[in-house]
């Protein structure tokens, strides 16, 4: 049958598929795996797993035009990520540096994928999926051997977002081995769980206290580290995948997490006998293609997962039209050579062609002119270009420092909690670090505010605020002034004082309370009038030029070595 669209499901145990013409499902069928074919969401018997995958499509006799995956989410990373508002030429570098920095896996190993999505006004920001290359590569070999070429591949987690019509919303979908947790909160699915069962040949009744404990978890995680928007007790359940007795499962879980529980409903008709539960994934693959070029559900994450360099290769629309110019070219020529050839030019007609050509060669040299005059002004843009980029480079570095300081005082406030101290909430905000927890007694946070004072990263004594609890517990909350100024209003006060006419290099902190620039002057009279600036912001307490070198242009390398601390004026 022409026009077939194929999806297939693939998991550690199981492969399912799933034929339709674009209207309606036509055939579906699936086939157990033995354990050790793949592991850990990795194809280790790539032959063999072909060979099974041909099987299941040779019994439906599918002829595919158009294959789209779905894979587990088992060791695929995914995340939203803020970043500073940047331009569209830089932000894919920016987003990588920012993947290398946050990813605990080297991205040399990883296929990365990432969209834009709604955000602050003033920063971009960005959601951005990571899947092993030890999954992908395997899986496509597969492919390959079975004689088929996916278009589409994404993960299970993220096709069962587009199946809610609600942009907040919980979705559980539990397998035979392993189930799946999305929260989704405002169309952005995060964070998503995928997590196996601890045996392999559980019951419903066995499985629903695991996914409970791990559904409360998974909220109290949240909830946690967005107490701005927390999951309010009215957000409902959605559920999908194997659940033996669908009606009793759902009201248990319900019962559980005292929550409401709905079961994901088919967007489109299916066929007698056809459990929509159970390929919910090759379902939303389905909707895929239906709405290509759109979000299906309220989803504001629609990535195709598929790596660059296993899609299509699509014929491009101008190397068409170059070939039919180059076929008319010759056309041409040839009606040219064949008038030629019947024609008798006399040397009149010898003398005009000649003439002719010197207009034509004149013309050229002065097209040629103009390209050159381009040429010129495009070089000028895009030394503006790389000076621009420097500066996006500059402020990233800063937005990094700060982060260095935050990580140390939280870091120093989780390293003194007394063991028997239970922290509710850590805050950092205006130089100020709030920190809520519950103590045994007053003791308990006396000596607490002792150790966080003795560690020298707050000024002056911690305010406390305590309240005894019913159970003889104490209530406590903290509150301590950084005594280290943020290292990014000290960057503020460099790039903002910066004249145009000084390009930075670098900006380094050692560490030691010290601020290193690197960079290229015009003249040492425009470097001075800047450190003569820096000098009056009164941020600084010594500022030093280390080295300055006249270079072949005659401008000025220089660096510069500043002492962070405001300046102490001392009289008589």
């Amino acid at each position: 049958m022409a026009n077939q669209i194929v999806t297939i499901y693939v998991s550690d145990t199981i492969l399912r598929t799933m034929v339709s013409d674009g209207k309606q499902i036509l055939e579906w069928a699936e086939m157990q795996l033995e354990p050790g074919l793949i592991d850990n969401n990795s194809i280790v018997e790539e032959e063999t797993v072909s060979e099974k995958l041909k099987q299941l499509l040779g019994i439906q006799s599918v002829k595919a035009s158009k294959v789209y995956l779905a894979i587990n989410g088992v060791r695929c990373l995914t995340r939203p990520v803020l970043l500073p508002k940047l331009p569209q030429e830089i932000l894919d570098e920016a987003v990588r540096r920012e993947a290398a920095r946050l990813l605990p896996i080297p991205l040399e190993e990883l296929y990365l994928t990432w969209q834009t999505i709604p955000g602050p006004e003033d920063k971009t920001n960005v959601f951005l999926t990571a899947i092993p290359r030890g999954i992908v590569d395997p899986l496509m070999k597969v492919m390959d051997r079975a004689g088929l070429n996916p278009v589409f591949m994404d993960m299970k987690p993220l096709l069962l977002a587009r199946m809610t019509e609600e942009e907040t919303a919980i979705l559980v979908d539990v397998q035979g081995t392993d189930f799946d947790i999305v929260v989704m909160m405002f169309g952005i699915p995060q964070p998503i769980r995928s997590i196996p069962f601890p045996g392999d040949s559980m019951s419903w009744q066995e499985k629903l206290p695991i996914i409970k404990d791990e559904l409360d978890r998974t909220i109290t995680f949240y909830n946690t580290n967005n107490p701005e928007t927390p999951i309010e007790n009215d957000v409902p359940v959605y559920l999908s995948g194997q659940l033996g007795d669908e009606s009793e499962f759902s009201r248990m879980l319900s019962e559980e997490t005292q929550r409401k529980v709905i079961l994901i409903a088919s967007p489109i008709e299916t066929p007698e006998g056809f459990d929509s539960s159970v390929y919910m994934a090759n379902i939303s693959l389905l909707q895929q293609t239906i709405s290509t070029g759109k979000n299906a559900g309220t989803s504001l994450v629609n990535l195709n997962n598929l790596p660059a360099i296993y899609r299509p290769q699509h014929i491009s629309t101008s190397n068409i039209l170059k070939t039919l110019g180059v076929v008319f070219a010759f056309a041409v020529l040839a009606a040219l050579i064949i008038l030629i050839q019947s024609t008798s030019a006399g040397i009149k007609a010898k003398q005009e062609s000649l003439a002719s050509t010197n207009v034509l060669l004149q013309t050229n040299q002065l097209e040629a002119s103009r390209l050159n005059t381009r040429i010129s002004e495009l070089s000028e843009e895009i030394e503006s270009l790389q000076a621009i980029q420097q500066n996006f480079t500059t402020v990233i570095g800063g937005i990094e420092l700060q982060s260095i300081g935050l990580n140390r005082d939280i870091e120093v406030t989780m390293d003194n909690t007394p063991s028997s101290v239970r922290l509710t909430g850590v805050k950092h905000e205006d130089k100020e670090l709030t920190i809520s927890g519950i103590a045994p007694g007053e003791k308990t946070v006396l000596s607490y505010i002792l150790a966080l004072e003795s560690t020298g990263r707050f000024a002056g004594k911690i305010k406390a605020d305590t309240e005894i609890l019913d159970d003889g517990s104490t209530s406590f909350t903290l509150v301590a002034s950084v005594m280290i100024e943020s290292m990014v209003d000290y960057i503020e006060v460099i790039l903002g004082n910066l004249p145009s006419e000084i390009q930075l290099s670098s900006v380094a902190s050692t560490g030691t309370g010290t601020i290193t620039l690197d960079g290229i002057a015009p003249d040492e009279e425009i470097l001075l009038v800047y450190l003569n600036k820096l000098d009056s912001s009164g941020k600084f307490g010594e500022i030093t030029i280390s080295n300055i070198t006249k270079l072949e242009t005659g401008e000025r390398d220089f660096s510069i070595v500043i002492k962070i601390g405001e300046t102490v004026s001392t009289g008589e």
